[in-house]
């Protein structure tokens, strides 16, 4: 039973394919498992796929970094470059949004080491979450093991302030001393702040017989061998089952009956009762009225301007590309771009002229987003974009500008 698991997508810390997962925990008797991998939401599709296919209730979240201040980047810094972990998990179909937008924030503004997130972003993204303490190496169980009890409760009074009462204190049933001293504080927690207890495994592999693989994973991430005492461990990692985790709360972490059943019905109850479902086939372009007729007129007029000789030739590969795109869908696709381009060149911001396969669209030169003529030197289109591919890179440079841009356009588009 767990809220919080690793997969192989947990790059050299979790060990296993998602069906490997699903298959442990259809053997559990498990109502469902969530993915919490690193830093990173790659797993979900797979996930999804996998969970559904063995009749496990499938659940997505990340185990992100938090950090006090994503833009301190400092190696003085509170906890340097390891900055705690936190576990986020979507109660609803709102949650798959708001984790994906503190991921990519993560990457984007807040990376130093990891990829960090902390109050601000959450407190913006916060809706159809739930989120949790976390292992020992979150913030509370950071500053359980520097002695300060304090800035550990101030840190779960901001918790729940963000998350209400979807947030929830996390219990493993690791037989480790800090393990051990950080569930008693969180059971007396629990009772004095009126939360709620989860359990969880922290799972990095799928079945116990999976041990040595992630093992030596570990000891490649971290650059030890399969001797160093410091990466000796007994404690099994792997999906567990309800009475499993029950029982070893009480016998390896010494949690009192009362708060071991408790996390156990808690968790019981998320695993079954949050059912979200991952949007397939969408189409994410912005609403663009007209968005086919605009896009033609737009090009007839790059082909008035731009082409002096060959007209038939260029005709019959605009033609050509024009029912590629408009059969995909991507007609607002290109207009957005267009409009990103044209502001970046109106404020003076240099946009180069058309990166790797991009250069091969005459609609992309029509259009003024790449300045190379792929009917002259004779570009296929088809490494671009086809029936069965597309897609489009830009690169802009100054710093300043870019961010107003991306401003303007998240208002936008976004």
């Amino acid at each position: 039973m767990t809220l919080h698991a690793h997969s192989t997508f947990s790059q050299l810390d979790g060990i296993g394919l998602p069906e490997r997962h699903a298959e442990a925990a259809r053997e559990q008797g498990l109502d469902g498992l969530a993915l919490t991998d690193h830093g990173l939401t790659a797993g979900w599709i797979q996930w999804e796929d996998a969970m559904r296919k063995e009749g496990v209730n499938p659940l997505f979240g990340v185990e992100t970094y938090f950090a006090i201040d994503r833009h301190h980047k400092d190696k003085e810094a509170l906890w340097k470059s390891n900055p705690s972990h936190m576990l986020l998990i979507a109660k609803e179909a709102t949650g798959l949004r708001s984790i994906n937008r503190i991921v990519a924030d993560s990457y984007i503004e807040g990376f130093y080491g990891k990829p960090r997130t902390d109050w601000r972003v959450l407190r913006e993204n916060s809706e159809g979450l739930i989120a949790s303490s976390g292992c020992v190496s979150g913030a509370v169980g950071k500053f359980l093991k520097d002695g300060e009890q304090a800035k550990a409760q101030e840190w779960i009074l901001e918790a729940m302030e963000v998350f209400g009462d979807n947030f929830y204190l996390e219990l493993q049933p690791h037989p480790f001393d800090q393990q051990r001293e950080q569930n008693r504080w969180l059971c007396i927690t629990a009772d004095q702040m009126g939360l709620p207890l989860i359990v969880t495994n922290d799972s990095h592999y799928a079945k116990p017989e999976d041990r040595e693989d992630q093992f030596v994973s570990v000891c490649v991430a971290t650059k030890s061998t399969v001797n160093d005492p410091a990466m000796q461990y007994s404690h099994d990692f792997s999906v567990k089952g309800y009475e499993q985790l029950y029982r070893e709360l009480q016998e390896l972490t010494n949690v009192d009956e009362k708060y071991a059943a408790q996390a156990v019905a808690n968790t019981k109850q998320i695993l079954s009762e949050t059912h979200v479902e991952l949007p397939r086939g969408l189409n994410l372009s912005p609403a663009w009225p007209n968005a086919v007729e605009e896009l033609q007129n737009l090009l007839e007029a790059g082909f008035e301007r731009k082409v002096k000789k060959n007209k038939q030739q260029y005709r019959d590969r605009l033609e050509y590309e024009k029912n590629i795109i408009i059969s995909k869908g991507f007609a607002e696709y290109f207009l957005v771009v267009a409009d990103m381009v044209r502001a970046a060149k109106e404020r003076g911001v240099f946009v180069g002229c058309g990166r790797g396969s991009a250069g091969g669209s005459l609609i992309a030169y029509l259009l003024d987003i790449t300045e190379v003529d792929p009917v002259r030197w004779d570009l296929d289109v088809e490494r671009f974009i086809s029936p069965e591919r597309g897609g489009l890179k830009m690169t802009f440079h100054n710093a300043t500008e870019i961010t107003e841009l991306k401003n303007e356009f998240e208002e936008n588009y976004v």
